[in-house]
């Protein structure tokens, strides 16, 4: 998976999906295992967003800082940079 500047991401894990856990650095690319909403906030905001009726599959490239308990997707698995 690569980001806006081409630079491959070089982290995985699974994401949990709660309302006090923050990612920093942010997720740059989430993958949806299994369809459903995502509610989530993006980094630099205290805004939540829900995007609805992704697919299963589906990769969403955004600064991400929580996903949040209400999202309906599952499995899934963020990616960033993580410094070397």
């Amino acid at each position: 998976m690569f980001v806006s500047n081409n630079e491959p991401c070089n982290e995985s894990f699974a994401v949990t999906k709660s309302d006090t856990t923050t990612y920093a650095p942010a997720i740059e690319v989430l993958y949806v295992g299994t369809g459903g909403n995502l509610s989530l906030v993006l980094s630099g905001s205290d805004d939540v967003v829900v995007y609805k009726n992704l697919q299963s599959g589906q990769e969403l490239y955004r600064k991400i800082a929580k996903v949040m308990a209400a999202t309906t997707a599952s499995d899934l698995v963020g990616s960033r940079r993580k410094s070397v």
